[in-house]
């Protein structure tokens, strides 16, 4: 408990706009309100429909949502779960979503980023990470839509903030004197390969070895971008 205040009172001396609790706070509805848009990228993107228009409806009547009927999480409680135009029980996932969102946008930002300019970049990871997570569970499919632009969103994200987690001292003993952006992206380039590259020769054995496949090329992709936005040690 000691060693938790210790924790808690440094973080709120490292914050010299809004002190640590209500920045924790925000972040926290702000994963509330971004987990509502996920809710829309994991219905509407296997279906190849738009995330932009139309606005929110009831898939089952096809009833507009109000506002105040799309609060995250609070609304789904107050409205006991069904859709107040046609009663239909709305799924459990969207509630959940919204629920990992914040939590996750939390953890991140009390155990990783904290209130710097690495936060925006680790939040957008969290947030295309859960919605390949739950695509893929509801569609066993990983969209390219989110895994291509992820990949390069990842490589883009080590340049820009090179002292990101793995930043390489692999890279940094192959290529002693070289900028931090670059030795950043060589790690990336490494983690990229050993995440989804490591991934993919494990398909390819089993394929080769039992004649059947053991997962598709979104899993390699999505491995790619995991593994270059985490970069290598």
């Amino acid at each position: 408990m000691h060693m938790l205040l210790q924790f808690y009172l440094a973080q709120a001396d490292d914050s010299p706009f809004v002190s640590y609790p209500v920045a924790l706070l925000m972040v926290t509805i702000f994963g509330a309100v971004i987990g509502s848009f996920l809710n829309v990228v994991i219905h509407r993107l296997p279906l190849d429909e738009s995330i932009v228009f139309p606005n929110s409806r009831c898939p089952k009547c096809g009833a507009a949502i109000k506002a105040y009927d799309n609060i995250p999480i609070i609304s789904y409680l107050v409205l006991g779960g069904r859709c107040r135009a046609c009663q239909s029980p709305i799924p459990i996932r969207y509630p959940a979503v919204e629920a990992m969102t914040a939590l996750l946008f939390a953890l991140t930002f009390t155990l990783r980023s904290g209130l710097t300019i690495a936060l925006p970049f680790d939040l957008i990871f969290v947030a295309a990470i859960i919605a390949l997570i739950f695509i893929d569970a509801e569609h066993m499919i990983l969209p390219n839509a989110i895994t291509y632009p992820g990949i390069v969103f990842a490589f883009v994200a080590r340049a820009l903030i090179p002292n990101l987690d793995g930043t390489g001292t692999l890279a940094a003993g192959l290529l002693p004197g070289q900028p931090a952006w670059m030795l950043s992206l060589v790690g990336a380039l490494v983690g990229a390969l050993a995440g989804g590259g490591s991934l993919w020769l494990v398909g390819w054995l089993w394929e080769r070895f039992r004649g059947v496949q053991a997962m598709g090329l979104g899993d390699v992709k999505m491995m790619l971008m995991v593994g270059a936005f985490l970069g290598w040690p």
